[in-house]
């Protein structure tokens, strides 16, 4: 059941990493801020993939908190 719910968390995590991806791509934006966050929101996505694999829960949630807030900073850079 656990596992399953990883599952999800990263399904969703990497389908708002696309959006965010596409959106800094085509941004007009010159500030790199934007760009590194959306890298770094990938990263954590490779992350987590890694750490559902070798089941550590625990440190997993700890991970995606941090990547929703990475997630969040980003979403406020793109609308500011």
């Amino acid at each position: 059941m656990a596992r399953t719910r990883m599952k999800q968390a990263i399904r969703v995590l990497e389908h708002a990493c696309r959006i965010t991806t596409r959106l800094v791509s085509n941004s007009t934006s010159t500030t790199t801020k934007t760009g590194r966050l959306a890298k770094e929101l990938e990263g954590y996505v490779k992350r987590l993939k890694r750490l559902e694999d070798q089941g550590r829960t625990k440190e997993f949630y700890q991970v995606l908190q941090n990547a929703q807030m990475k997630l969040i900073n980003l979403a406020c850079e793109l609308l500011c």
